[in-house]
Order: structure tokens, then sequence, then C-alpha cells
């Protein structure tokens, strides 16, 4: 993407597979933080199975650092 000297757009990427996440209904199953960095997503699970929440915060900084090595 570039800014100057006038806004274009590249090619797309997708950043991950929708399959295991549902979408329709009465709940929303995602939602974009005010700054537009971070997104969250629901995925349902099974009947009894336990839901997991996995919170990864800075994992661009984590990665550039791995990246380095």
């Amino acid at each position: 993407m570039t800014e100057t000297p006038s806004f274009a757009v590249g090619a797309q990427k997708s950043l991950f597979s929708l399959k295991p996440f549902t979408f329709g209904g009465p709940v929303q199953v995602y939602a974009i933080s005010p700054d537009d960095k971070r997104f969250l997503m629901l995925r349902e699970t099974s009947a009894g199975e336990s839901g997991l929440l996995v919170v990864s915060e800075h994992w661009f900084g984590e990665l550039t650092s791995r990246a380095q090595q």
C-alpha cells in the first residue's frame, strides 16, 4: 500500500481461514478495537466442550524479533 503521491491498495492476502468461525445469528462474532490494530473473533464449540480464550498482545514485535534471529 502506498500513500503518496496517491493512495493505492496492493494485493489482498488472507490472514487465516474463516472455516472454523460461524457467521450469522443474533450475536456479532467479531469486534475491532477502536485503534483498528486488533480484532476479536468468536468460534463455536461443540456441546460440552470447554471454551478457551487466547489473548495475544504485542505479537508483531515478537514476530519481528524472531524473524531477525
